[in-house]
């Protein structure tokens, strides 16, 4: 290439070859940026005096990365992200009606339902940090773009209780194992090991993740500490185990479903596990049947009340009827004088 021209540069996402000056250079979209359309195409221009194009702005070397996004593409994915905030929020409530439950019957606790309860925590807990993601850091392509300490912390704490989910769900699986094999098991002794397995474990594995990828930025490192989530979080997956290829018709439909598969995940263990379980209905039952029992009998007493009330009023007012010549019995008057005493009184005063 003649002088003047742009010389070869990477801009961090792509490298850039030589340009004539006064041309423009183009190269595929990177792959790996999300949200960007690798069919589609980025560019770069080459000033006239052969240096590259500076943004007005900001004063530096300008890549044009505007074109690499697909609006449509946008636009469907933001009805996913939709989706997703829409099941997290409703498995949230879900999750912390069930602990509310679970809490308020005190009758219900016992080994199974313990696990139960941790189980949902982690859940509430991963439901809850997932909404922040989608609303928060999502939505916001400087944050993401930047990459700052509390993205990297919500991205940490996020992926350490998307592990606990697996590991109680591992849990509770085990624990029927176990009693199915060795019914004379101490329950109280299992629970203590499987809450060892279910909360320090998972943040075992992301503190060494965690160090892996603080230690070194080059991506063969980040590959490594990033298999030692794979075979954790991707194991939901399984339900959908091929992802169709770019632009084939299935692909909407297998987003849709991931999508209602990973959200609505919560929503299903709290009504298998508590809103569909036989002794919460029982207890539902048991406090109706308490309830309804204690308004018949407030009722009950306060017809009696009346009843007898009533039935007194009328034996009086029959008393009186049937002995309405006997006067002082239903009021304070004098009775009259008898007629033969009347008469034996004036014989002996005119004897």
């Amino acid at each position: 290439i003649s002088e003047p021209y742009c010389r070869f540069t990477f801009d961090g996402w792509s490298c850039w070859p030589n340009t004539p000056a006064g041309s423009t250079a183009y190269i595929p979209c990177p792959n790996f940026i999300t949200g960007f359309d690798a069919s589609l195409m980025a560019h770069k221009h080459c000033e006239l005096n052969g240096t590259w194009f500076r943004h007005p702005e900001s004063n530096q070397i300008w890549s044009n990365y505007t074109t690499c996004v697909n609006l449509q593409d946008l636009s469907w994915q933001q009805s996913i992200n939709g989706i997703y905030e829409v099941g997290y929020a409703i498995s949230l409530v879900a999750l912390l009606l069930s602990l509310g439950i679970l809490t308020y019957f005190r009758s219900l606790r016992c080994a199974r339902i313990t696990l139960h309860m941790n189980l949902f925590t982690s859940f509430a807990f991963n439901n809850a940090l997932w909404l922040i993601w989608y609303r928060f850091i999502v939505a916001n392509t400087d944050l993401l773009l930047n990459n700052g300490v509390p993205c990297r912390v919500l991205h940490v704490v996020l992926h350490y209780f998307l592990l606990t989910n697996y590991a109680w769900m591992l849990c509770e699986g085990f624990y029927l194992h176990t009693l199915l094999v060795s019914a004379f098991t101490s329950e109280h002794k299992l629970v203590k090991w499987l809450m060892g397995l279910g909360w320090p474990v998972p943040a075992v594995i992301v503190t060494l993740y965690t160090a892996l990828r603080a230690s070194s930025d080059d991506p063969a490192d980040t590959e490594q500490a990033t298999l030692l989530l794979v075979p954790l979080l991707g194991l939901h997956y399984l339900v959908i185990p091929f992802r169709p290829p770019k632009n084939h018709p299935w692909e909407n439909f297998y987003e849709v479903l991931s999508a209602i598969t990973a959200s609505f995940q919560g929503l299903c263990v709290a009504v298998l596990f508590c809103f569909c379980n036989g002794e919460v209905i029982a207890q539902f039952k048991r406090k109706w049947d308490g309830s309804v029992l204690l308004r018949k009998r407030a009722n009950s007493c306060t017809a009696t009340t009346v009843s007898v009330c009533n039935i007194d009023e009328q034996r009086i007012w029959s008393f009186c009827d049937l002995n309405r010549f006997k006067w002082r019995l239903c009021f304070p008057l004098p009775l009259p004088r008898h007629p033969l005493r009347n008469k034996t009184r004036g014989k002996n005063q005119v004897d």
